[in-house]
Parts: structure tokens; C-alpha cells; sequence
């Protein structure tokens, strides 16, 4: 049944991007020592991804129900106009501490619509559901704990967004593979 719901290439856009994501996060836990804005590069980056594929569920998949598609669509428009205002400003390179609330903030928005979504799907399994909510619910507070500390520590913040990008990835790969 998920096959009829969500088209194959929708699926392996969510794979593909949920496998970025994924890489995203372990090359930065792995590599603490690179420069502050190549970091938050990298974050955006994945975060551009994961816009463009709520964006793109939002606006090919119509039998997944009008509110997951409005929080797709929502959740999605609002995460590219961050990585817009990130890649498209060249005053925010000397601005890094507000480059990490900016993704800090893009990746709750995310959270949010992951919790969102998943409580309205009626076609997830139970493990899948599960494991969707937790990330969602794992995201939100070390997001909020890199909002709050943001003048911090360098590494520990982005080692910390770096973790919620390695498990949003795998929670993308896994919609994907599940066809959700």
C-alpha cells in the first residue's frame, strides 16, 4: 500500500537525502578540529535537503491528506528561507553565532514537522512511528540547549547539531525506505 501512497521517486529522494544527512552528522562528530563556518556549511547544506524534500512530498504526494501536506509544505518553505538567508548573506559569515541559531532553529522547525507528520500518518508502523516521535522529541531539546548556549563552546554545539542532523538523517532514510 505504501507504494500507492508515495511515489518510488519520492522514496529515493528520501533515501538519497536521508544518506547525506547521515554523513553530514558523522563528519562532523568525527571531525571536531574543522573551521566554524565550514560546520555550519555543511549543516545547511543538509538542511537544504531536508527542505527540499518536504517541499517536494508536499507538493507530489496529495493522497497523504491536506494537513501532513500543509506542514510539509510550511515546514519545508520555511527551513530553504533559512538556508536562503545563510547562503545568500555574506554579512552572516562574520555573524557565526547567529548562523548556529539559524540551523539550530531550522532543525526544531524540523523536529516539529517530523512529530507533526508522524502522529497524523496512518499508514507508519508502530517501530517506525516510535522511532520517528523520539527523534522528533530528541531534536527539540538539543536544539533549544544550542539556542541557549549558542555564545558556548564551538565544537560541543556543532558536535551537538552534528547529532541531530545523524539521526534526522536516519529517520528520513527510514520514511523513505518505508515508504511513509
Amino acid at each position: 500500500m505504501a507504494d500507492e501512497l508515495i511515489p518510488r521517486w519520492i522514496r529515493y529522494m528520501d533515501i538519497a537525502i536521508g544518506l547525506v544527512t547521515i554523513i553530514t552528522g558523522l563528519f562532523i562528530i568525527v571531525s571536531p578540529a574543522l573551521a566554524r563556518y565550514t560546520m555550519i556549511l555543511v549543516l545547511t547544506i543538509a538542511l537544504f535537503a531536508v527542505g527540499l524534500a518536504r517541499v517536494s512530498r508536499a507538493a507530489s504526494v496529495k493522497s497523504i491528506g491536506k494537513p501532513r501536506q500543509a506542514i510539509n509544505l510550511i515546514s519545508g518553505i520555511t527551513i530553504l528561507i533559512i538556508v536562503f538567508i545563510l547562503f545568500f548573506t555574506p554579512a552572516m559569515i562574520s555573524h557565526q553565532a547567529e548562523m548556529i541559531i539559524l540551523v539550530a532553529i531550522a532543525w526544531i522547525i524540523t523536529a516539529l514537522a517530523r512529530i507533526i507528520v508522524t502522529l497524523l500518518d496512518k499508514e507508519i508502523t508502530r517501530p517506525l512511528f516510535y522511532f520517528q516521535i523520539v527523534i522528533g522529541i530528541v531534536t527539540i531539546p538539543l536544539g533549544i540547549w544550542v539556542l541557549l548556549y549558542s555564545a558556548g563552546e564551538d565544537t560541543l554545539l556543532l558536535t551537538l547539531l552534528g547529532i541531530v542532523a545523524l539521526s534526522n538523517g536516519m529517520a528520513r532514510t527510514s520514511r523513505g525506505y518505508a515508504g511513509v
